[in-house]
């Protein structure tokens, strides 16, 4: 049996169940959560009872506690070590650790019929659908600075929607429309109002083409769904406090935007 020890918000905890339902198939062992370990918290983190009965309820349930943790060395893709009855402890946030299983982990994440039909009706008439979502909220707080790469969103929108032409729909999401009205004109683009996160998820995983931040919940709503034409990312993911830009979070056919000054 393979469990994890979830860190995070949605985004993270989408890669950690993501390499530890893969790393179960490779070693023919089983994969379920166990929703009543003391799961921790980052930024805007959520404990995973949150989404049981909607994008996770798919996955099987287990009790069972394990107690040989199994830690992620780094922050950049490493291979798990073929080892049963572990408990996964990291973020794993590469699609290396599950590539190999992709059309099962796409299959493994669902979303209710409620979230789908709410934001069907809201899609249907809109063609040539670009999401963008623009992660701000826990990224500004003190105990965050120089850990995440400070995107300049003004610059950054204008190079990324050139790559579209005036037929196209751009749809924005946020954490934080509050600080992000501040610097953009919000009047640009259609916003879908009223929307939680695992509806937002949905919608971006319904667009034709994804302007995204540097953050896992982007990178789900890219990666999820239908496929994308156009996925356009910043070139950059962390600020000056971690050493190295891990390129594991970048896919090869997206396009990424230059952030120097």
């Amino acid at each position: 049996m393979i469990i994890n020890n979830f860190l995070g918000g949605l985004g993270n905890q989408l890669f950690q169940i993501a390499a530890g339902y893969a790393h179960a198939r490779r070693i023919n062992s089983k994969f379920a959560i166990n929703y009543s370990l003391n799961h921790v918290g980052f930024g805007q983190g959520h404990h995973p009872e949150k989404y049981r009965y909607n994008v996770y309820k798919n996955i099987p349930t287990t009790n069972q506690e394990i107690p040989l943790i199994y830690t992620e060395r780094e922050f950049s893709y490493n291979p798990i070590q073929p080892l049963d009855n572990i408990c996964l402890h990291g973020y794993f946030q590469s699609e290396k650790y599950f590539k190999d299983y992709k059309d099962e982990v796409k299959n493994l994440f669902d979303f209710d019929f409620k979230t789908k039909e709410k934001i069907t009706k809201k899609l249907d008439s809109i063609e040539k659908k670009v999401g963008i979502h623009l992660r701000l909220g826990d990224y500004l707080h003190k105990r965050h600075e120089g850990v995440f790469y400070n995107v300049d969103y003004p610059s950054y929108l204008e190079k990324a929607m050139s790559y579209f032409d005036s037929n196209h729909n751009f749809i924005i999401f946020s954490d934080d429309f509050k600080t992000l009205k501040k610097k953009i004109d919000l009047k640009k683009f259609l916003n879908m109002n009223n929307t939680n996160e695992v509806e937002d998820l949905y919608c971006l995983t319904q667009c034709d083409d994804i302007i995204m931040s540097n953050s896992s919940f982007s990178w789900w709503g890219a990666w999820l769904g239908k496929k994308k034409k156009k996925i356009i990312s910043p070139d950059r993911w962390f600020g000056h406090c971690v050493k190295k830009d891990y390129e594991d979070r970048f896919n090869k056919n997206w396009i990424k935007i230059s952030t120097k000054d």
